[in-house]
């Protein structure tokens, strides 16, 4: 039996696992055993020991990449290509479906505006938030 501890402190246990399973991210080939957890959201969770294991592990932020060390030796670098728009700024009607349909996030709000004209759309930089 396995017990992970998972987001939140809690803790699942299971005795199910994968052994020996292939699978690629962007293109490069890996192979792990997984343990199997019933969970909401995930499919799959490359957690600490992944990290471990394909350390030393660099990560960079504002490009959202990530490089590992793949095989003992190559260097690859991970990219995040799921979000690829700019911020934009939501009406309160629209942030109040989003979150109802379960999205998570920041809601930030401006308290005053450098443009003098408010019709135009604002973009992040133009605006104070606290």
């Amino acid at each position: 039996m396995f017990t992970v501890k998972v987001a939140g402190g809690g803790q699942l246990t299971t005795g199910a696992y994968t052994a020996d399973t292939t699978y690629t991210i962007k293109g490069h080939t890996f192979q792990d055993t997984f343990k199997l957890l019933k969970l909401e959201s995930n499919d799959v969770i490359l957690g600490y020991d992944w990290l471990y294991r394909h350390s030393p592990i660099n990560l960079d932020w504002k490009a959202r990449t990530m490089s590992i060390c793949h095989n003992g030796q190559e260097t690859i670098i991970l990219s995040d290509s799921s979000n690829t728009t700019s911020p934009t700024l939501l009406d309160p009607d629209k942030f109040q479906k989003e979150i109802d349909k379960g999205a998570m996030g920041y809601y930030l709000y401006p308290l005053s505006c450098d443009s003098a004209d408010t019709d135009d759309e604002n973009t992040l930089e133009e605006l104070h938030l606290v």
